[in-house]
């Protein structure tokens, strides 16, 4: 069950009001200094599952992002599940672009912690990197899981940072959405 999904660059006041009697963790907004680079906020998503190992398993896959990825059509990976991996990426018609080319940089299993930055491709995302984090929480009293993502991206000469951020920001969300999704259908099995 998902609980809520919250984007950290609302202010306390927009979170407090949409989230109202949610056990919350407010973190601070933070944006890269450098003009041509934009430094995401984090995107906490969280999970009304137990084990957070299950949804790790899915998350820590560089080999295989089509599990809950929908944008992923296809996936080539050089180099197995190590640091310095690489993955070619063949994207659905539903983003403006068809391939992307990753490096996996940290794939930390003890700390859950996943690194990529994108090498190559055919999209306006340069030097982009993200790094995604799973942690076990208490979720309204409950056991659950925490997801945070967050990002590093170049800014597009013809695109200004909210711009951005929106893509971003929608991009993730469909992503840690259908993650959710995936990882209770494997909960239940």
């Amino acid at each position: 069950m998902v609980i809520w999904a919250v984007h950290v660059r609302c202010s306390l006041k927009c979170l407090r009001e949409e989230h109202q009697g949610k056990d919350m963790r407010v973190l601070p907004e933070k944006w890269c200094q450098h003009r041509s680079q934009v430094l995401g906020p984090l995107f906490l998503f969280h999970l009304g599952l137990r084990n957070s190992m299950e949804v790790w398993s899915l998350v820590r896959r560089f080999d295989e992002p089509g599990k809950y990825k929908p944008f992923v059509k296809q996936c080539l990976v050089m180099g197995g599940l190590v640091v310095g991996s690489v993955r070619d990426i063949t994207l659905t018609s539903e983003l403006p672009a068809t391939f992307t080319t990753e490096v996996l940089e940290r794939l930390d299993d003890s700390e859950r912690i996943l690194g990529i930055r994108t090498v190559g491709g055919d999209h306006i995302l340069k030097n982009h990197s993200s790094i995604v984090t799973v942690h076990p929480d208490r979720i309204e009293g409950r056991t659950g899981t925490t997801v945070v993502e967050s990002f590093v991206v170049d800014l597009p000469e013809n695109n200004t940072r909210d711009e951005i951020c929106y893509f971003m920001e929608a991009v993730i969300k469909i992503n840690l959405r259908s993650l959710a999704a995936v990882s209770e259908r494997l909960a239940q099995q």
